[in-house]
Protein backbone atom coordinates (compact mmCIF):
# COMPACT_ATOMS: atom_id res chain seq x y z
CA UNK A 1 0.00 0.00 0.00
CA UNK A 2 2.88 2.37 0.85
CA UNK A 3 4.56 1.69 -3.00
CA UNK A 4 1.48 1.56 -4.92
CA UNK A 5 0.75 4.88 -7.04
CA UNK A 6 -1.35 6.41 -9.40
CA UNK A 7 -1.00 6.91 -13.12
CA UNK A 8 -0.17 10.48 -12.38
CA UNK A 9 2.35 9.07 -10.07
CA UNK A 10 1.31 10.28 -6.93
CA UNK A 11 0.91 8.03 -3.93
CA UNK A 12 -2.44 6.08 -4.18
CA UNK A 13 -3.33 6.35 -0.26
CA UNK A 14 -1.69 9.69 -0.23
CA UNK A 15 1.23 10.81 1.92
CA UNK A 16 0.05 11.34 5.57
CA UNK A 17 -0.68 7.52 6.08
CA UNK A 18 -3.78 8.13 7.49
CA UNK A 19 -5.59 6.51 4.81
CA UNK A 20 -3.33 3.04 5.21
CA UNK A 21 -3.94 3.25 9.37
CA UNK A 22 -7.76 3.31 8.61
CA UNK A 23 -7.54 0.07 6.48
CA UNK A 24 -5.42 -1.41 8.70
CA UNK A 25 -7.98 -0.79 11.82
CA UNK A 26 -10.95 -2.07 9.79
CA UNK A 27 -8.45 -5.04 9.08
CA UNK A 28 -8.27 -5.63 12.82
CA UNK A 29 -11.52 -5.34 13.62
CA UNK A 30 -12.27 -7.98 11.26
CA UNK A 31 -10.07 -10.42 13.03
CA UNK A 32 -11.21 -9.69 16.25
CA UNK A 33 -14.57 -10.16 15.29
CA UNK A 34 -14.19 -14.10 15.03
CA UNK A 35 -15.17 -15.47 18.10
CA UNK A 36 -16.36 -18.96 19.19
CA UNK A 37 -20.26 -19.92 21.01
CA UNK A 38 -18.52 -19.22 23.85
CA UNK A 39 -17.45 -15.71 22.53
CA UNK A 40 -13.92 -16.18 22.84
CA UNK A 41 -11.78 -14.79 20.57
CA UNK A 42 -10.83 -17.64 17.63
CA UNK A 43 -8.08 -15.29 16.48
CA UNK A 44 -6.13 -13.84 18.67
CA UNK A 45 -3.46 -11.62 18.03
CA UNK A 46 -0.47 -8.90 19.70
CA UNK A 47 0.01 -6.73 17.17
CA UNK A 48 3.76 -4.74 16.77
CA UNK A 49 3.23 -1.81 14.93
CA UNK A 50 6.71 -1.02 14.13
CA UNK A 51 7.83 -4.84 12.85
CA UNK A 52 4.83 -4.74 10.23
CA UNK A 53 5.69 -0.99 9.09
CA UNK A 54 2.36 0.77 10.09
CA UNK A 55 3.23 3.97 9.48
CA UNK A 56 2.64 7.12 11.66
CA UNK A 57 0.04 9.82 10.92
CA UNK A 58 1.69 13.01 9.62
CA UNK A 59 -0.99 15.27 10.10
CA UNK A 60 0.79 18.38 8.49
CA UNK A 61 0.91 16.00 5.08
CA UNK A 62 -2.98 15.38 5.50
CA UNK A 63 -5.32 17.05 3.12
CA UNK A 64 -7.75 18.96 4.88
CA UNK A 65 -8.65 21.83 2.43
CA UNK A 66 -10.52 24.99 4.60
CA UNK A 67 -12.26 27.85 3.16
CA UNK A 68 -11.87 31.90 4.02
CA UNK A 69 -14.76 33.62 4.42
CA UNK A 70 -14.86 35.71 0.99
CA UNK A 71 -14.21 32.07 -0.59
CA UNK A 72 -17.56 31.35 1.43
CA UNK A 73 -19.51 34.14 0.34
CA UNK A 74 -18.79 33.83 -3.56
CA UNK A 75 -19.25 30.24 -3.32
CA UNK A 76 -22.79 30.52 -1.85
CA UNK A 77 -23.28 33.80 -4.04
CA UNK A 78 -22.50 31.98 -7.51
CA UNK A 79 -24.77 28.94 -6.60
CA UNK A 80 -28.07 28.49 -7.71
CA UNK A 81 -31.05 27.30 -6.10
CA UNK A 82 -31.37 24.30 -4.24
CA UNK A 83 -27.53 24.35 -4.36
CA UNK A 84 -27.38 27.75 -3.19
CA UNK A 85 -29.63 26.85 -0.43
CA UNK A 86 -27.51 23.64 0.66
CA UNK A 87 -24.22 25.55 0.25
CA UNK A 88 -25.68 28.20 2.98
CA UNK A 89 -26.31 25.46 5.61
CA UNK A 90 -23.84 23.48 5.28
CA UNK A 91 -21.15 26.52 5.71
CA UNK A 92 -23.52 28.28 8.24
CA UNK A 93 -24.91 25.45 10.22
CA UNK A 94 -23.25 22.16 11.65
CA UNK A 95 -24.38 19.67 9.79
CA UNK A 96 -22.65 17.19 7.71
CA UNK A 97 -23.69 16.31 4.02
CA UNK A 98 -25.71 13.12 4.52
CA UNK A 99 -27.45 14.68 7.89
CA UNK A 100 -28.25 17.57 5.31
CA UNK A 101 -29.71 15.56 2.62
CA UNK A 102 -31.97 13.39 4.92
CA UNK A 103 -33.93 16.29 6.39
CA UNK A 104 -37.81 16.43 6.23
CA UNK A 105 -39.89 19.66 6.49
CA UNK A 106 -42.22 17.96 8.55
CA UNK A 107 -39.86 16.09 10.76
CA UNK A 108 -36.92 17.68 11.11
CA UNK A 109 -36.97 21.66 10.52
CA UNK A 110 -38.61 23.66 13.10
CA UNK A 111 -42.04 25.87 12.63
CA UNK A 112 -39.65 28.99 12.88
CA UNK A 113 -37.00 27.72 10.74
CA UNK A 114 -34.60 28.27 13.58
CA UNK A 115 -33.63 24.98 14.23
CA UNK A 116 -32.66 21.22 12.61
CA UNK A 117 -33.72 18.59 14.54
CA UNK A 118 -30.94 16.03 13.38
CA UNK A 119 -32.13 12.16 13.87
CA UNK A 120 -31.65 10.26 10.76
CA UNK A 121 -28.94 10.52 7.98
CA UNK A 122 -28.95 9.37 4.71
CA UNK A 123 -27.04 6.08 3.89
CA UNK A 124 -23.77 6.42 1.79
CA UNK A 125 -24.70 3.53 -0.62
CA UNK A 126 -28.14 3.42 -1.92
CA UNK A 127 -31.05 6.08 -1.67
CA UNK A 128 -31.57 4.82 1.92
CA UNK A 129 -32.46 6.24 5.47
CA UNK A 130 -30.39 5.15 7.94
CA UNK A 131 -31.70 5.96 11.39
CA UNK A 132 -28.52 5.42 13.24
CA UNK A 133 -25.82 8.27 13.28
CA UNK A 134 -22.11 8.54 13.25
CA UNK A 135 -21.75 8.89 17.16
CA UNK A 136 -24.72 9.26 19.89
CA UNK A 137 -23.00 12.89 19.49
CA UNK A 138 -24.50 13.50 16.24
CA UNK A 139 -27.96 13.24 17.42
CA UNK A 140 -28.54 17.10 18.34
CA UNK A 141 -30.77 19.86 17.58
CA UNK A 142 -28.92 22.61 15.65
CA UNK A 143 -29.54 26.13 15.77
CA UNK A 144 -29.62 28.50 13.15
CA UNK A 145 -29.04 32.23 12.94
CA UNK A 146 -31.94 34.48 12.20
CA UNK A 147 -30.37 35.39 8.51
CA UNK A 148 -30.05 31.77 7.56
CA UNK A 149 -33.29 31.02 8.91
CA UNK A 150 -35.38 33.50 6.76
CA UNK A 151 -33.42 32.20 3.53
CA UNK A 152 -34.40 28.82 4.99
CA UNK A 153 -37.63 30.09 5.04
CA UNK A 154 -38.02 31.60 1.80
CA UNK A 155 -36.67 28.40 -0.15
CA UNK A 156 -39.47 26.11 1.66
CA UNK A 157 -42.01 28.79 0.71
CA UNK A 158 -45.56 26.67 0.40
CA UNK A 159 -43.95 23.52 0.92
CA UNK A 160 -45.69 21.63 3.78
CA UNK A 161 -43.62 17.73 3.38
CA UNK A 162 -41.16 16.12 1.42
CA UNK A 163 -37.32 16.21 1.34
CA UNK A 164 -35.82 20.10 1.84
CA UNK A 165 -33.31 18.67 -1.05
CA UNK A 166 -35.11 16.37 -3.37
CA UNK A 167 -35.59 14.66 -7.17
CA UNK A 168 -38.70 15.63 -9.13
CA UNK A 169 -40.09 12.11 -7.53
CA UNK A 170 -39.46 13.05 -4.13
CA UNK A 171 -36.12 11.24 -3.28
CA UNK A 172 -33.46 12.22 -1.63
CA UNK A 173 -30.63 14.13 -3.67
CA UNK A 174 -27.23 12.01 -3.48
CA UNK A 175 -23.81 13.90 -2.40
CA UNK A 176 -22.35 13.27 -5.45
CA UNK A 177 -25.16 14.72 -7.92
CA UNK A 178 -25.08 17.66 -5.41
CA UNK A 179 -21.32 18.12 -5.63
CA UNK A 180 -21.60 17.35 -8.81
CA UNK A 181 -24.05 20.06 -10.47
CA UNK A 182 -23.79 22.29 -7.39
CA UNK A 183 -20.26 23.14 -6.72
CA UNK A 184 -18.01 21.77 -8.48
CA UNK A 185 -18.02 23.80 -11.73
CA UNK A 186 -17.24 26.81 -8.68
CA UNK A 187 -14.61 25.47 -7.22
CA UNK A 188 -13.07 24.99 -10.64
CA UNK A 189 -13.67 28.39 -11.33
CA UNK A 190 -11.57 29.35 -8.02
CA UNK A 191 -8.84 27.11 -8.39
CA UNK A 192 -9.51 24.77 -6.08
CA UNK A 193 -9.55 20.79 -6.56
CA UNK A 194 -10.17 18.10 -4.28
CA UNK A 195 -12.41 20.24 -2.27
CA UNK A 196 -15.27 18.14 -0.39
CA UNK A 197 -18.46 18.47 1.87
CA UNK A 198 -15.92 18.60 4.89
CA UNK A 199 -13.97 22.30 4.21
CA UNK A 200 -17.57 23.43 5.04
CA UNK A 201 -17.39 21.99 8.70
CA UNK A 202 -13.62 22.69 9.40
CA UNK A 203 -15.29 26.44 8.21
CA UNK A 204 -18.17 26.47 10.32
CA UNK A 205 -16.50 25.10 13.31
CA UNK A 206 -13.47 28.09 12.80
CA UNK A 207 -15.98 30.24 13.16
CA UNK A 208 -17.50 28.98 16.33
CA UNK A 209 -13.90 29.05 17.53
CA UNK A 210 -13.35 32.79 16.94
CA UNK A 211 -16.32 33.77 18.49
CA UNK A 212 -17.03 33.61 22.52
CA UNK A 213 -19.40 30.53 22.60
CA UNK A 214 -18.79 28.21 25.15
CA UNK A 215 -16.89 25.05 23.92
CA UNK A 216 -19.98 22.58 25.29
CA UNK A 217 -21.67 24.31 22.95
CA UNK A 218 -19.58 24.04 20.02
CA UNK A 219 -19.26 20.52 20.86
CA UNK A 220 -22.86 20.32 20.87
CA UNK A 221 -23.65 21.93 17.39
CA UNK A 222 -20.53 20.01 15.81
CA UNK A 223 -21.69 16.68 17.01
CA UNK A 224 -18.31 15.98 18.65
CA UNK A 225 -17.69 13.63 21.32
CA UNK A 226 -17.17 15.50 24.36
CA UNK A 227 -16.56 13.60 28.01
CA UNK A 228 -17.40 17.34 29.73
CA UNK A 229 -21.09 17.53 27.94
CA UNK A 230 -22.55 14.60 30.14
CA UNK A 231 -21.51 17.27 33.23
CA UNK A 232 -24.53 18.29 35.16
CA UNK A 233 -24.06 22.30 34.14
CA UNK A 234 -23.46 21.76 30.72
CA UNK A 235 -26.41 19.57 30.00
CA UNK A 236 -28.45 22.52 31.56
CA UNK A 237 -26.93 24.70 29.01
CA UNK A 238 -27.61 22.76 26.03
CA UNK A 239 -30.90 22.20 27.26
CA UNK A 240 -31.84 25.78 27.52
CA UNK A 241 -32.88 26.65 24.11
CA UNK A 242 -33.25 29.87 24.53
CA UNK A 243 -29.59 30.23 25.36
CA UNK A 244 -28.55 28.10 22.49
CA UNK A 245 -30.65 30.52 20.16
CA UNK A 246 -28.77 33.83 21.63
CA UNK A 247 -25.46 32.31 20.55
CA UNK A 248 -26.43 31.44 17.32
CA UNK A 249 -27.34 34.53 16.15
CA UNK A 250 -24.47 36.00 18.23
CA UNK A 251 -21.78 33.86 16.76
CA UNK A 252 -23.37 34.35 12.79
CA UNK A 253 -22.35 33.23 9.93
CA UNK A 254 -18.69 34.22 8.76
CA UNK A 255 -19.28 34.86 5.31
CA UNK A 256 -22.69 37.17 3.60
CA UNK A 257 -25.47 35.99 1.88
CA UNK A 258 -26.83 36.59 -1.60
CA UNK A 259 -29.46 39.60 -1.03
CA UNK A 260 -32.68 38.57 -1.48
CA UNK A 261 -34.11 38.26 -5.09
CA UNK A 262 -36.67 36.63 -7.10
CA UNK A 263 -36.97 32.60 -6.64
CA UNK A 264 -34.94 30.84 -9.04
CA UNK A 265 -35.54 27.12 -10.29
CA UNK A 266 -32.86 24.01 -9.36
CA UNK A 267 -30.88 23.75 -11.94
CA UNK A 268 -29.34 20.29 -13.11
CA UNK A 269 -25.96 22.14 -13.29
CA UNK A 270 -23.52 24.59 -11.99
CA UNK A 271 -24.26 27.51 -14.21
CA UNK A 272 -21.54 29.56 -15.15
CA UNK A 273 -20.37 32.85 -13.69
CA UNK A 274 -21.14 36.13 -14.91
CA UNK A 275 -17.37 37.92 -15.60
CA UNK A 276 -18.99 40.85 -13.45
CA UNK A 277 -19.30 38.14 -10.67
CA UNK A 278 -15.60 36.71 -11.58
CA UNK A 279 -14.14 40.17 -11.52
CA UNK A 280 -15.32 40.21 -7.77
CA UNK A 281 -14.26 36.97 -6.56
CA UNK A 282 -10.63 38.25 -8.38
CA UNK A 283 -11.04 41.45 -5.97
CA UNK A 284 -11.58 39.55 -3.02
CA UNK A 285 -8.72 37.36 -3.66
Amino acid sequence: MKRETKPDGSKRFGDAGKTIVEYFRVFRCVIASARNDKLKLLYPREWHFEYIGLPRVNKRKQHRPTLSGDEMTYIVGEAKGRYQMGAAQLAGSDVRISELLALRIEKHISADRRTLFICQQRSKKGNIIKLTLKTDAAYRDIDLCSALARMLDDYIGDRKEGFLFQTRSGKMLSPESFYRDGLKTIFKRMGRTRVRFNAFRRFRESVLLRSQCRQVLIDYWMGHENPDMSGRYGRQLLEDVKYRKEWAEKVGLGFELPQASEPQSDLSCATCATNSAEQAYSANA
